[in-house]
């Protein structure tokens, strides 16, 4: 919270657009930056909550979310007996996966949407299918490249793994066509305008920066 006022930050962009009178929702995505100003100008209308209030509000996501993979993670130590349980505590307790989930911003959320996939499907049971599918929903929304590369980890294990069913067949297709469906909305969102990128393409724009991008306009991912 200090941080956010002594240096920049997206934080501050987020509430000022949020609460701003030229605020207005019809000319908004709902993915990437636009859904946390839409989120917090909700937060401000219905709840008036302050800067101070919506940095309490995305923490306590961020900590449900470490909480949630504490969990599995410290499940997983008590069955396999990897490494000693004092040592596995302080994996989630690494300094920057607290800084940036207790902030407002997107990194919350996505610590949020992950902890509670990874400790659904641990946990694994028919009613926490609705926690999985509203957690694709929120990393996809928040940040679409990330939503979907889960999601077809997801599809491809699932593919794999399952029985071969009629009824698991046909959630595979319906599974595929969801992803065909993602794909464009996750390269709009990106800005690629040509699918006819080399890795030498790449290479030579990281290498030199000064050489303008002719192929990616990326912008608030």
């Amino acid at each position: 919270f200090y941080y956010s006022f002594i240096s920049p930050s997206d934080s501050k962009l987020f509430y000022t657009s949020g609460i701003s009178e030229k605020f207005n929702i019809q000319t908004m995505s709902l993915l990437g930056s636009e859904f946390i100003k839409i989120l917090v100008h909700y937060l401000y209308t219905l709840f008036n909550l302050s800067y101070f209030s919506c940095f309490i509000f995305f923490g306590l996501l961020g900590c449900i979310g470490l909480i949630a993979i504490d969990s599995v993670i410290q499940n997983i130590v008590n069955e396999k007996k990897i490494i000693n349980n004092q040592v596995s505590k302080l994996l989630i307790f690494f300094p920057s996966l607290h800084f940036w989930s207790s902030a407002l911003g997107k990194d919350a959320l996505i610590i949020f949407s992950l902890g509670v996939l990874v400790w659904s499907f641990y946990f694994f049971s028919k009613k926490n299918i609705i926690l999985i599918v509203i957690s694709f929903i929120l990393i996809f929304i928040i940040r679409p490249y990330i939503g979907l590369t889960l999601f077809i980890s997801f599809f491809i294990c699932f593919a794999i793994f399952t029985s071969k069913d009629l009824k698991f067949i046909f959630f595979n297709v319906f599974l595929l066509f969801l992803m065909i469906f993602l794909i464009p909305i996750t390269i709009k969102f990106l800005g690629i305008t040509d699918l006819k990128i080399t890795y030498l393409d790449v290479l030579s724009n990281i290498i030199n920066p000064n050489i303008n991008s002719i192929y990616l306009n990326i912008t608030e991912y």
